[in-house]
């Protein structure tokens, strides 16, 4: 399965939505140069991406979930690094780290 380009996706669906990138900008409180930096990106903050979803009333969490390659099985944790070192020990299981913005 090939891996999204997920600012492609963002910009693609504000572009289907015939909203401004002002509109977009505006509906997730940043300026418009943070907007066009996220059509940039390869990877996007869940948190963001969650908001993001909000403002284009579509899944994309579900988007790049499902991007990604032979998933058995996907579980979102919130824990502590510590916790998430140990689980890192197992070789059987893969765990995607992604810090809150603002900590």
């Amino acid at each position: 399965m090939e891996k999204v380009h997920i600012g492609s996706i963002i910009h693609e669906k504000v572009r289907e939505q015939g909203m401004s990138v002002a509109d977009f900008a505006k509906a997730l409180h940043c300026n418009r140069t943070n907007a066009y930096s996220i059509f940039e990106r390869k990877n996007v903050d869940v948190e963001l991406l969650a908001d993001i979803s909000k403002v284009l009333n579509c899944d994309l969490l579900s988007i790049y979930q499902n991007s990604v390659p032979n998933p058995d099985c996907i579980v979102l944790i919130e824990t502590n690094e510590r916790k998430i070192k140990e689980i890192q020990s197992d070789d059987s299981i893969r765990i995607l780290y992604v810090q809150k913005s603002g900590k």
